[in-house]
């Protein structure tokens, strides 16, 4: 520490008022910057949580592989985690949906629920091969309703038509059949809300029902990887040729697919914000700074008669405001995060109206920490500049 900044601390421990009025001014500034980044990443977190909720976090599947393709998809360099599952195969269910005529019975992986939302209504996940969880459409859509506890046997077996078998992305076909049939008798241990459409599809002509054995079939493999929003560059290295259903909700509110207008909006909101804060702190700093040079201005004159250059001088004002700065920036920070906090819980209810009543997903605060250097450099930059 050179004479010169131990001579800028002594000044700023003699003039306490100014200091502290100086200090708040900055903490004021900080706060408002992290709380306008921080909301901008917190509702980010939020809709992806409410999707994770509703849908699952899975970020994509592949479906029709063998057993081949389906490890060689898990152990894809990148994937953070995987769960599939197996058909068993196709029953006819009496349903009164003429378009969609059968349950289609899936063997899954113990972890599913891991990366695809089962919200059970009722009863539990089955634990073998001849327990099975229904949908509740099945009796809203398809008219068919069973209850947990109730037993049923159903012949399963494959849909073909002309020779040819159909799978599951398939239309039901006028004339099809199902071939290849075993019947297979199940215990209904649980009913859960209906699938993610970007599962099951509007097109798909069958109720999926999960089971926990028996698979025969082709394989579904639903996944996550280590970094979203590098989403297009690990597709485009690592991609399978397979069909393949993208989580674009999820991939999107990453930003890493689709359609950037909401990312747009939200960051030109922020930066507008931002802009706005930093013009009005910039005036309010400015006069504080100015104070304390006028104050000073014998004091520098004294500097430059013994010796001091203009950049000496000015050097004594910039290190005064990052010795201002490295006080105030922290705790603007954590004032910010604190308030931003205590208002979402305050508009929480505002929050949960807008999902549905069961909903457990709840707007709260989300730090992020490359939001936080971002506000502090934006801090640091108002004070230098002012």
């Amino acid at each position: 520490m050179n004479v010169f900044q131990k001579y800028t601390l002594r000044s700023l421990v003699k003039n306490k008022s100014r200091t502290v009025v100086t200090i708040i001014g900055i903490i004021l500034s900080m706060a408002m910057f992290t709380a306008v980044v921080e909301a901008v990443s917190s509702a980010f977190t939020f809709m992806i949580n409410v999707e994770v909720e509703q849908v699952g976090s899975y970020m994509s599947m592949y479906y029709g592989l063998d057993e081949e393709s389906a490890k060689k998809a898990e152990s894809v360099d990148g994937v953070k985690d995987s769960a599939r599952w197996q058909e068993v195969g196709w029953a006819d269910i009496g349903s009164t949906n003429g378009e969609k005529p059968y349950i289609y019975i899936v063997d899954a992986d113990s972890n599913i629920t891991d990366l695809v939302a089962v919200k059970l209504i009722s009863g539990r996940m089955p634990e073998n091969g001849n327990e099975i969880i229904i949908p509740k459409h099945l009796a809203t859509n398809g008219g068919v309703t069973y209850k947990t506890g109730d037993t049923l046997t159903l012949s399963v077996g494959k849909r073909t038509a002309d020779g040819r078998e159909l799978t599951v992305s398939s239309w039901y076909e006028d004339g099809e059949k199902l071939t290849d049939t075993e019947d297979i008798t199940y215990t209904v241990v649980g009913t859960y809300e209906r699938l993610s459409y970007n599962i099951e599809e509007y097109s798909c002509p069958g109720y999926t029902a999960i089971t926990a054995g028996g698979g025969r079939g082709a394989y579904s493999v639903f996944f996550s990887v280590k970094h979203p929003y590098s989403w297009n560059s690990f597709i485009k290295k690592n991609a399978l040729d397979a069909s393949r259903r993208d989580h674009r909700d999820m991939l999107r509110y990453y930003g890493s697919i689709g359609n950037e207008s909401l990312r747009t909006t939200l960051y030109g909101f922020a930066a507008v914000l931002m802009f706005m804060i930093a013009f009005g702190s910039i005036s309010l700093i400015y006069n504080s700074f100015s104070i304390s040079v006028s104050d000073r201005t014998r004091q520098f004159g004294i500097l430059k008669s013994i010796g001091a250059t203009k950049k000496q001088i000015r050097s004594t004002v910039t290190y005064e405001a990052l010795v201002l700065a490295g006080i105030a920036i922290p705790i603007g920070a954590l004032s910010g995060c604190v308030g931003l906090g205590v208002t979402f819980r305050l508009l929480r209810g505002a929050f949960d109206a807008m999902l549905a009543a069961d909903s457990n997903v709840k707007m709260k605060l989300s730090v992020s920490i490359p939001a936080l250097i971002v506000a502090a450099l934006v801090c640091l930059l108002t004070t230098l500049i002012s």
